[in-house]
């Protein structure tokens, strides 16, 4: 999501590898069909502007409504993917919540009522927190993986 926002990309990070590969986990369950072996396509995801794909992925991300409507016509084959409480849905809810602290830093920069100090010093331990939220670690832990049986030998 950092890097489908206006301005400048922010520093690539780790985090950002593992939330493509969750976009692309979700694009999988929601629009595979094995009987033909082909992926459909999720509509609000495919649009000429990044800006654009970024906030219906922040939608996705925040809004019941707009998962149901992305994921209803899931094969019967891989919608248990997308039931409530498995690692994939486990997923959706971390990087949402890192979403979320984004938004609320977004509102920080914009507070008149706090000292520049204060606001600096605050921003500073939400960024931090908010990193501390996604490693591969968490990662392979939301997938119910041990990180040990993940590194290839």
């Amino acid at each position: 999501m950092d890097l489908l926002r206006v301005g400048d990309p922010p520093i690539h990070k780790y985090r950002h590898d593992l939330e493509s590969f969750f976009y692309a986990y979700i694009y999988f369950a929601a629009t595979y069909n094995p009987d033909e072996q082909a992926f459909g396509y999720i509509k609000d995801w495919q649009l000429a502007s990044l800006v654009d794909i970024g906030d219906n992925k922040r939608r996705f991300l925040e809004e019941e409504s707009i998962r149901r409507d992305v994921t209803e016509a899931a094969h019967d084959t891989v919608k248990p993917l997308l039931a409530k409480g498995t690692p994939l849905m486990n997923l959706l809810y971390q990087f949402g919540d890192i979403e979320t602290d984004r938004a609320i830093i977004a509102n920080l920069v914009n507070n008149p009522r706090m000292t520049p100090e204060r606001k600096r010093a605050k921003i500073e331990s939400l960024e931090k927190e908010r990193e501390a939220k996604m490693s591969f670690s968490i990662f392979m832990e939301s997938l119910r993986v041990p990180e040990e049986e993940s590194v290839c030998k």
